[in-house]
């Protein structure tokens, strides 16, 4: 049974999936390009607050290097959902999945101490804002506390962006798929006319 590139309207599946591909895209790259602003914002407060500790240093350090990583692989991401090459989204997936791993290991990590020895956390994060955990223990228990709960709230975020991602990935790769498709049913098409053509033509000779 032969197909015809008509038989599946495969122009018309291309631009529903790049345009919701695109969709997703920008709102990946918008939501990761604010939240990350603001974290580099608020490290730069910390260090306007407290100096340049060893707490407030790291974190900016931190911050900056995954900010600068996250706004080239959005870019990458956007050009491979814009040009329909699923190969360029890959390295926005590899930092996001990276993201959320160190996102549940810090929850986890945090909650640990905080349930079984809450004293040391707090004694880190003194040491690290150069200041007396016993001085300002409620304070530091608290912001430990917000910590491991903002930890846990942009760690479900991440994962909820990284499933979106993937969907673009698999959207973007599917019309990939179809255009070889198409590609493929369309030189089909031509071989056949051409073989008609050169039958036609050798009947006529004879």
């Amino acid at each position: 049974m032969k197909l015809a590139v008509s038989d599946l309207d495969l122009r018309r599946l291309e631009f529903c999936l790049g345009k919701r591909a695109k969709a997703v895209g920008i709102l990946i790259g918008v939501i990761d390009f604010c939240f990350l602003t603001t974290a580099f914002v608020k490290c730069f407060q910390l260090i306007q607050t407290f100096g340049y500790t060893p707490l407030a240093t790291s974190a900016c350090f931190s911050i900056g290097i995954l900010y600068t990583s996250h706004l080239i692989a959005i870019l990458t991401c956007w050009y491979g959902i814009s040009k329909g090459l699923s190969s360029w989204i890959v390295p926005k997936i590899v930092l996001k999945c990276t993201t959320v791993i160190l996102l549940i290991l810090a929850t986890c990590v945090l909650t640990y101490f905080i349930t079984n020895n809450p004293r040391y956390i707090g004694d880190v994060i003194a040491r690290g804002l150069n200041s007396d955990y016993l001085e300002h223990k409620s304070a530091i228990d608290v912001a430990t506390v917000m910590l491991v709960t903002v930890s846990a709230a942009l760690a479900i975020g991440q994962i909820w962006l990284l499933l979106l991602l993937i969907g673009c990935y698999k959207e973007i790769r599917q019309k990939e798929v179809q255009q070889l498709l198409e590609a493929a049913l369309l030189k089909e098409k031509n071989n056949e006319e051409r073989k008609r053509r050169h039958d036609k033509d050798r009947t006529t000779v004879m």
